[in-house]
């Protein structure tokens, strides 16, 4: 195997461990020629057999982050639910290195060719199919969450909780951003039948990042801060990623008032 340098400092198991714990699962034959960190998180694999190379990909957990994320074994639990109930669009999990097991846990995941939906809609199509892509897809994250039982995760959240915090919110004492968000929960949730408070799954971070388009099918990708709760703080979210990503051009398509 190639000699990959590793800082000691670095979250991510040694290589030799990394390639072992693959051929477990594709293939003694298998040897692992590249490893390419992509971010904090992830690294590609790249592995070569006698005839063709194949590509994985490693995700370990993210560190030092304000925001409350899933536990590696909750995240592996969840890829492994979407992947049986949106077989055609999910990144399937292949490999989940439990604490007990490894130092450092990861998981090994399919690696799927494509281009983010920021990269595939930006440049020729307008504000409104961005979010009618991401909310057609959101909805089918949180439909099977409704119709099927959901994997046990710890992350909850309350949409009452949320809105009660925002009435008390000191915006002289916080950053924009958050307060921002608070905002656009309070304008989703008013154009919504809050009537229908049904708890579902939740992916967390829907953004024009995390939707990999991919074989003429989407996928959503980053299930790190998934959690359990209505769908409209998935929904508000999405509207305020939007605008954050795109910018005032969202809002002047009239998808939600300033």
């Amino acid at each position: 195997m190639n000699d990959f340098s590793f800082d000691k400092t670095s979250r991510w198991p040694n290589p030799v461990d990394i390639e072992d714990v693959v051929r477990s699962f594709a293939g003694k034959q298998l040897h692992l020629i590249e490893m390419k960190a992509i971010g904090s998180r992830s690294l590609i694999l790249k592995f070569r057999d006698l005839s063709k190379s194949i590509d994985f990909v490693a995700y370990t957990q993210r560190s030092n982050d304000k925001r409350q994320n899933l536990s590696l074994n909750e995240e592996a639990e969840l890829l492994r639910y979407v992947a049986k109930h949106l077989p055609n669009q999910s990144i399937n999990l292949l490999y989940s290195a439990e604490p007990d097991n490894v130092k450092v846990p990861f998981l090994v995941v399919e690696k799927k060719d494509g281009v983010v939906l920021r990269d595939y809609y930006y440049e020729n199509n307008s504000v409104d199919s961005f979010y009618n892509t991401l909310n057609d897809e959101l909805k089918k994250i949180h439909y099977i969450g409704l119709n099927h039982t959901p994997p046990d995760i710890s992350r909850t959240i309350s949409l009452h909780r949320l809105l009660s915090r925002a009435q008390r919110w000191d915006s002289s004492k916080s950053g924009i951003k958050e307060r921002t968000w608070l905002d656009c929960l309070e304008q989703t949730v008013s154009v919504i039948n809050v009537n229908n408070m049904e708890t579902t799954l939740l992916h967390g971070d829907p953004h024009a990042y995390n939707l990999l388009y991919s074989n003429d099918s989407f996928t959503w990708l980053d299930f790190e801060y998934s959690s359990i709760g209505p769908p409209q703080i998935d929904l508000a979210r999405m509207l305020l990623l939007l605008n954050l990503q795109i910018g005032d051009a969202f809002f002047s398509e009239g998808q939600i008032s300033k």
